[in-house]
């Protein structure tokens, strides 16, 4: 008899241990900061579960990336791993760099911090969801934010279902330099205007671009703020058009970005080059559309001061006479292959 009860609690105990299995395919649906959600392109977590350790490799715009976490209580590089009831718990120190820590065309470098960041990984009843809620304490500051998964049958599904759901829309962020000239009434231009930022986020080496137009034209050119469509005066003048081309340039940000916690090591070279061979494709949007088509490029490296980092970027010359001030240009960053990186679409 007690024998047969030994084998009945051990046998509860191993279906105790058994629930709290990750391993499988997950596609990221949506992230969500303070109960908002927030734009982020879709990212593949391939998992595979063993008693001694949890291997992730994560996917994203063409990188791979892996990583170790090892479940017997010892650190698994900067991050230590344990199961805690039905979830998954990793917590480390990492360094945090990015668009919203200092990445900005008035400052030629991004900032990089450390941060102190712990996941919490938890599965549906179903297991057929995932969700890895991370705290992040920067300094005085903190952050929580959930990034919510759904299981697919297979790496194949995930990766089509990826392809299917990758973003194309062009989503401008403005750099600290814009926001504030933005602040000023009238707002001068001096040799030309910001039209925003595109970030690619991949699993280990993010690229922003950078998109400004400038030319002669923006001498002395000022947009008055007033009620209604903004009205730009040159000389006294109250203008509507731009006069002769203009310059293009998109300039290159690299920073580093991560996944989920954790020390990635990169795999495969399947990536596009995103900063290399690229191609732009520009048009105007109003009311009536000028496509311009692939336009030509030249790729510069200009040194700044001694404390920066070279900047790199491509130039090139738009067709922009007549076209409405208040316009937005489309800019289409595109890899060698044809492969469409980032997008920016503004007015100055």
């Amino acid at each position: 008899m007690k024998f047969l009860i030994t084998l009945l609690l051990l046998g509860n105990f191993s279906l105790a241990q058994s629930r709290v299995g990750f391993s499988g395919t997950f596609l990221r649906t949506e992230t969500m900061f303070r109960g908002r959600p927030e734009a982020a392109s879709p990212r593949i977590l391939d998992i595979k579960q063993t008693a001694d350790e949890v291997i992730v490799t994560s996917t994203q715009n063409g990188e791979s990336a892996v990583a170790h976490y090892r479940l017997d209580g010892k650190k698994s590089g900067t991050v230590q791993a344990w199961l805690k009831g039905e979830n998954l718990v990793l917590k480390g120190t990492v360094k945090r760099q990015g668009p919203g820590l200092g990445l900005d065309l008035g400052m030629r470098f991004p900032l990089t911090v450390a941060a102190n960041v712990e996941e919490k990984w938890e599965l549906s009843p179903d297991s057929q969801q995932l969700v890895i809620r991370t705290e992040q304490n920067v300094g005085a500051g903190e952050s929580v934010f959930d990034t919510r998964y759904i299981r697919e049958p297979s790496l194949e599904a995930a990766q089509a279902a990826a392809d299917l759901n990758a973003k194309k829309d062009c989503e401008t962020t403005l750099p600290i330099s814009a926001l504030r000239s933005q602040s000023e009434k009238p707002r001068k231009y001096g040799h030309g205007a910001e039209l925003g930022m595109a970030h690619l986020e991949r699993i280990t080496q993010c690229v922003s671009y950078s998109v400004v137009l400038s030319g002669d034209f923006f001498k002395d050119l000022e947009r008055t703020e007033k009620s209604g469509p903004a009205q730009f005066r040159k000389n006294g003048q109250t203008v509507a058009a731009f006069a002769g081309d203009l310059v293009l340039e998109v300039g290159l940000h690299h920073w580093f970005c991560t996944a989920e916690i954790g020390d990635w090591v990169p795999i495969g070279s399947s990536s596009p080059e995103a900063a290399q061979d690229l191609h732009f494709k520009v048009r105007w949007l109003g009311e009536q559309q000028k496509d311009l088509g692939e336009v030509q490029s030249e790729f510069l490296v200009e040194p700044w001061r001694e404390w920066t980092e070279p900047e790199a970027f491509y130039r090139m010359t738009i067709p922009s006479d007549g076209v409405p001030l208040s316009d937005d240009l489309e800019v289409l960053i595109l890899s060698k292959s044809g492969e469409q990186l980032a997008c920016v679409k503004r007015h100055i």
